[in-house]
């Protein structure tokens, strides 16, 4: 297997006390993996497979973002992110198999898999964030963020299942000194909460004899964060 390295970069402008703007660039990473599998079967004959591929891609993206504290115990932030779906790979794996079926009577059998497009498009989603430091000690959170998909309905033969993405969530931070007097930082605790709504999507197939046929997606999954952070000056 080959993970891929990528360049993350940024720019941070404080043009006044009460606003900081943000861009970020972050590239594409993936993971490819070349495996060779080679069986031998009693009565059968060798079987030699080459399986390759991409998984876990996630795009390269550019986001501009702004923060905003219009009165000192309130921050109001927003980010634009753009996606470059459109340069995602084959997500199938790819394999190439070779039967030796001599032991059967039978030659050489070769088979492989036939690619498939994606046909994803780059996507541009906001995000709204606001935290409000109700004291010195404590934070409150909410945000949302629309995650468009890149995917088309699939009336093919795939079936990679996406539809837009509507997220909520909320939040609370307490911070306290450092029980070991180790730093003077404090500790912060935050615990999150979000909802990712999917939209209902239908995928209505061309073909009405598709193996598996039209189907709906969409739906809420739910997430819950409790996270720990030690900020060292």
């Amino acid at each position: 297997m080959h993970a891929d390295s990528g360049l993350i970069a940024g720019l941070l402008v404080r043009p006044w006390d009460t606003l900081r703007l943000g861009f970020s660039f972050r590239d594409a990473l993936q993971l490819r993996y070349d495996l060779v599998t080679d069986i031998g079967i009693e009565g059968v004959g060798r079987l030699v497979a080459h399986i390759t591929g991409t998984s876990l891609y996630t795009p390269q993206q550019f986001t501009w973002a702004a923060a905003w504290d219009p009165v000192r115990p309130l921050t109001l932030t927003l980010d634009v992110v753009w996606s470059r779906w459109s340069l995602a790979p084959d997500p199938t794996a790819r394999f190439d198999i070779t039967v030796d079926g001599a032991p059967l009577g039978l030659g050489a059998l070769e088979a492989d898999s036939a690619p498939v497009d994606l046909d994803a498009v780059d996507t541009v989603g906001p995000r709204l964030g606001v935290e409000w430091r109700v004291a010195e000690a404590w934070a409150l959170r909410a945000g949302y963020a629309l995650q468009p998909t890149p995917l088309p309905a699939q009336t093919g033969r795939s079936n990679a299942l996406d539809s837009d993405a509507h997220q909520v969530g909320i939040g609370v931070g307490y911070s306290f000194p450092d029980p070991l007097a180790l730093h003077d930082a404090p500790l912060t605790i935050d615990l999150a909460g979000q909802l990712n709504l999917l939209g209902a999507r239908r995928h209505a197939k061309a073909n009405r004899e598709d193996a598996v046929g039209s189907l709906d997606a969409g739906g809420p999954i739910w997430h819950l964060a409790l996270t720990l952070r030690h900020d060292f000056r």
